[in-house]
């Protein structure tokens, strides 16, 4: 059976390749990778909780310094209406999630 030089060295390449993916396992990479997100770092802000409307939709808000930042959970938000708070948690996307509210 004849066979030229570049199959040959083709088949020899495709022979090296696939065992370099054999010796360098790469799964698992991607994973680490995104467990080493960086959370946001917990803030602390005062204010009141105030229900405004927000795109046509009442949310809680905390007033503070001139400005209106919705608050994630609604439901506790919404045992401090009209309360002056300290609330503890992260800014994502506009909004504060809250991991602690106390009055303030």
């Amino acid at each position: 059976m004849f066979v030229s030089n570049s199959v040959r060295a083709l088949l020899a390449f495709a022979f090296l390749l696939s065992m370099t993916a054999t010796v360098f396992p790469v799964t698992g990479l991607a994973a680490q990778a995104d467990s080493q997100q960086v959370q946001a770092p917990e803030k602390s802000w005062t204010g009141t909780v105030e229900q405004k409307e927000v795109q046509g939709v009442k949310t809680y808000v905390l007033s503070t310094g001139g400005q209106s930042i919705p608050l994630e959970p609604q439901e506790k938000a919404a045992e401090f209406a009209g309360k002056n708070v300290t609330v503890t948690g992260t800014m994502e996307d506009g909004k504060v999630i809250i991991s602690s509210i106390k009055e303030a």
